[in-house]
């Protein structure tokens, strides 16, 4: 999702929120209501922070001269990543089923 996509998507929800909240400022609000609140408020900080709500799957592949390297630059990697909230998984053995899933289909 672009984060132009994603800015709109948010102010479509918060609208939304605020607009069912007007309309049942008479009753009390559900445990559901208010868990969406707090998610949309969540939502909403990282949106500020530039962390939008994307998804993008992709394959990383590291080479090293020898098994210690390989660990150093798989831990700098992985902190690295965590700075920008990125999430990875470790696909041992796993490569070429993780290579298939990202691959465009067609021919």
């Amino acid at each position: 999702m672009t984060m132009a996509k994603s800015e709109h998507d948010l102010a479509n929800r918060e609208a939304s929120i605020e607009q069912r909240a007007r309309a049942s400022d008479l009753r009390r609000r559900s445990r559901d209501e208010r868990r969406e609140e707090d998610e949309q408020r969540q939502r909403a900080r990282e949106q500020e922070a530039n962390w939008p709500d994307t998804d993008h799957q992709g394959y990383v592949t590291l080479f090293a001269p020898d098994r210690e390297s390989l660990d150093r630059f798989d831990a700098d990697f992985r902190a690295k990543a965590r700075a920008w909230h990125l999430r990875f998984a470790n696909l041992r053995g796993q490569q070429l089923a993780a290579l298939q899933t990202i691959l465009p289909l067609g021919a």
